[in-house]
């Protein structure tokens, strides 16, 4: 192999190494920030959606504890 191809395969190498290594870098920090905002979107469903069930419950207690004012007949 010439030396001038070597040196042409060289310096591709040294200029896709550090290319590949960010890009790794960026892509494995992308995916771990989407996790996490994923994880903390699906927390605040369940706790809104807890919160809902906790209020309905609550008004369902509530209405049938309370007297009854109304009268049929």
């Amino acid at each position: 192999m010439k030396i001038k191809t070597k040196v042409v395969i060289g310096a591709a190498l040294l200029a896709a190494i550090p290319v590949l290594i960010a890009s790794s870098l960026i892509g494995w920090t992308a995916i771990s920030s989407g996790q996490q905002a994923l994880q903390a979107q699906a927390v605040k469903q369940i706790i809104s959606t807890r919160k809902s069930k906790k209020v309905r419950v609550d008004d369902y207690f509530r209405m049938i504890r309370a007297p009854q004012q109304w009268h049929i007949g």
